[in-house]
């Protein structure tokens, strides 16, 4: 038998009854459900507040499915076999989809122990009660109600706009083996809105990567997507969300300086590894629009860079690169862009990093 040549698709998985969901083709990375969710707004003019003291509230809203849904074509894939789903069909998995990977959302969130973040459950109670979209998009001139009704500081919503599968098969010489090669990608939207004011502080996107090589038969009838594939993009992609979250509102800071040893406030699950590279930065003098009030923002003083050595549970500790006299408590450290931290999982990849990380 022939080996297939390489096809393009992009991938959810449905119920078990489904060997597999393709979704074909993929839509603008930048694009969210009803339209660009950014047009007219500029986060870059609304800098986050400064965090309160105690942990932030926050309310994530169902992630969406809607512009993959609306512009590509969905089938079952069982061996040689393809079906054309209906719109309902399509939906109706999409949503599961969409449902796991803002569980999971929220569960690291949650873990990263900064926030308090608002029950899936009472969030859709209100959503229901007072006719909110149930699909992640919200009128922008609800969001200070949408805020005070659920009790949050903060909204955050999200869109998947890109969820892709590339797959193809190469044969191994000299046998009717083949290595098939599936290579999966997600990219995810969010924005964060300052519930007190209802303007977006920060609208980022993040991109995750996986591969995954399999020996298969030639004559192999029925192929599923492995299930560790999916859920190794969905938590890549979500580590490197939950940093740009942090980022906005809890900057990583030092917490003390001994011995040419920072410790600063990020520990396991938050993206951080041993080896990696950080520079620290001192806050200087608070910058004030003269015709508004408005804090635009503080002047940064690098003082240093370090490297990780050690990651516990709440916090994790940098060798200072030099000799350096001291660095205050409070200072901000960011990640040096391309520094590959080692996160302790084998065969992973850097899917996020503190904040400053592109």
């Amino acid at each position: 038998m022939a080996p297939r040549s390489p096809r393009r698709l992009a991938v959810t998985l449905a119920c078990a009854a489904l060997a597999a969901v393709f979704v074909l083709g993929f839509a603008p990375a930048s694009a969210l459900a009803q339209g660009d969710p950014y047009e007219g707004e500029d986060p870059s003019a609304a800098p986050p507040p400064p965090a309160k003291s105690g942990k932030a509230s926050i309310a994530v809203l169902d992630f969406n499915y809607q512009q993959v849904l609306r512009n590509k074509k969905v089938r079952i894939v069982r061996g040689p076999h393809s079906t054309e789903l209906t719109a309902e069909e399509s939906e109706k998995i999409l949503q599961g989809e969409t449902n796991l990977l803002t569980d999971k959302f929220i569960t690291t969130l949650v873990k990263s122990n900064k926030f308090k973040v608002v029950e899936r459950e009472a969030l859709q109670k209100v959503m229901d009660e007072q006719m909110l979209s149930d699909s992640g998009a919200v009128d922008p001139s609800r969001y200070i109600e949408l805020g005070k009704l659920i009790g949050a500081d903060y909204l955050l919503m999200g869109s998947i706009s890109l969820h892709d599968l590339n797959e193809g098969f190469r044969q191994i010489p000299g046998t009717n083996h083949y290595t098939r090669i599936l290579k999966a990608q997600m990219i995810c939207d969010i924005k964060i809105v300052n519930s007190t004011t209802g303007r977006i502080v920060a609208a980022e996107n993040a991109r995750a990567v996986k591969e995954l090589k399999q020996r298969v038969k030639a004559n192999s009838q029925t192929l599923d997507i492995p299930a560790e594939l999916t859920d190794d993009v969905h938590r890549q992609l979500i580590t490197a969300l939950v940093q740009k979250v942090l980022d906005t509102i809890y900057p990583a800071k030092v917490m003390a300086f001994t011995g040419g040893v920072l410790t600063f406030n990020r520990g396991e699950g938050t993206g951080v590894g041993v080896g990696q590279r950080v520079a620290v930065y001192m806050q200087g003098e608070e910058m004030i629009d003269p015709d508004t009030g408005e804090v635009l923002g503080s002047e940064e003083i690098k003082l240093c860079e370090a490297t990780i050595i050690q990651v516990l549970p709440k916090f994790s500790k940098a060798k200072v690169s030099g000799a350096v006299a001291d660095v205050p408590n409070g200072s901000i450290v960011r990640t040096i862009a391309h520094a590959a931290p080692d996160t302790g999982r084998r065969g992973g990849s850097r899917g996020g990093g503190l904040p400053g990380d592109d």
